[in-house]
């Protein structure tokens, strides 16, 4: 089971601190890892996958335009990508 509000949470704060676009890939990647090295089903985590991509698009799209959501707008399009490449989590699995 993934709790959502609190996976959110530690996302989010490590987006904010993130120095560029491969720190937000990273921050995104290894928080699948996780998941993935601890048992969770794909299907979860690809439900999670699309429901963090949401949350953020609606929390970004409020003040798209502002600098401190530079980073989420990068962890979107990581989302988007993922979201939409067949065998996701072969990748996943190989950057490991």
């Amino acid at each position: 089971m993934i709790n959502f509000e609190l996976e959110s949470k530690q996302i989010s704060s490590g987006l904010k601190n993130a120095e560029d676009y491969l720190g937000c890939e990273h921050i995104i990647i290894d928080n699948i890892k996780k998941k993935l090295v601890a048992g969770v089903e794909i299907n979860a985590v690809a439900g999670f996958l699309l429901k963090l991509q949401n949350y953020i698009e609606d929390t970004t799209g409020k003040n798209p335009n502002d600098d401190s959501n530079t980073n989420f707008r990068y962890a979107t399009g990581i989302l988007k990508t993922l979201n939409t490449t067949p065998y996701w989590q072969s990748w996943i699995k190989a950057t490991a």
